[in-house]
């Protein structure tokens, strides 16, 4: 949003804040469409916890409805109990609040709640509110070793992709 305003700003009639919003949102969803995979070995991880009786929801900062969409496109939506995001109650992963927020609307206590995440910062929140932080491996870091680092001494366990993360938890 400080972007936004930036620009709006900086050029002024030229663009106004809802409609530079409106473009980002747009781009974003075509991108949820066309370029946003699920991770190998997802669908038969998720099915594997759906199987054990365990409860799981999304909760990112991308917007909730992009995320439902790829989610849906990709078959995986209907093992989610909701998706939620940032702007759901206006905190953002970065709070430990948000996964206060989030593990009681999921009905489990926090000290009972993994959460699989490629971001430090939400890795560090979480942690920080009681959950225990898994990390995935997002391609887009593996050029930084020091952030690669920092995630591994986060998390409890680091994954390079949801096989393995089965593999861990269920043999």
């Amino acid at each position: 949003h400080a972007l936004a305003r930036y620009v709006e700003k900086a050029y002024p009639g030229a663009f106004t804040f809802d409609s530079i919003i409106d473009e980002y949102l747009e781009s974003m969803k075509k991108h949820y469409v066309t370029d946003v995979f699920p991770k190998k070995g997802a669908k038969a991880f998720l099915e594997k916890l759906r199987e054990n009786g365990i409860k799981m929801c999304v909760a990112t900062a991308t917007p909730r409805e992009n995320a439902k969409m790829a989610l849906s496109l990709h078959g995986l939506l209907d093992y989610f109990e909701f998706v939620t995001d940032d702007t759901e109650n206006g905190i953002t992963k970065s709070r430990p609040e948000y996964y206060d927020i989030v593990s009681k609307r999921l009905g489990v206590l926090k000290e009972r709640c993994v959460m699989f995440e490629d971001s430090l910062y939400a890795m560090n929140a979480a942690k920080a509110a009681g959950l225990t932080p898994f990390a995935i491996e997002e391609r887009v870091h593996m050029g930084n070793q020091q952030l690669m680092k920092d995630i591994r001494d986060t998390a409890r366990i680091f994954v390079k992709d949801f096989d393995e993360a089965r593999e861990i938890l269920f043999g």
